[in-house]
């Protein structure tokens, strides 16, 4: 059943009918039984999982915290002047007419030369 104008569920009587049975009855009449007594399924749930008993929510175990080494390295953080001496040591070689680049020391990506 979808729910009237103003979004309630139980309407107010209309014109001196009460328009749940109403609703109820026209349903069965014109959708070929397909009425729900909404009401009903609705307490009839709710006596279910009442005799489910309380919901528990599942907590995870509990982990210990990590602890994390102190990592030390010669020369780090590099300074621009580190990265600029490092970066002049690698020859790059241009080949073709796409201007392909690539290090002396890998295989051009384009011919695998």
């Amino acid at each position: 059943m979808n729910a009237p104008g103003r979004g309630e569920f139980d309407a107010d009587p209309l014109n001196g009918y009460e328009q749940y049975s109403r609703r109820l009855e026209l349903t069965n009449k014109y959708a070929n039984g397909a009425g729900a007594d909404w009401r009903k399924e609705l307490a009839d749930y709710a006596s279910l999982l009442k005799s489910k008993g309380e919901i528990k929510p599942e907590l995870p175990e509990k982990v210990a915290p990590v602890k994390h080494k102190e990592v030390k390295m010669k020369g780090w953080p590099l300074s621009a002047d580190d990265i600029q001496k490092m970066l002049s040591k690698e020859k790059i070689v241009t080949q073709g007419n796409r201007g392909c680049r690539w290090r002396e020391d890998r295989l051009c990506p384009c011919s695998g030369r």
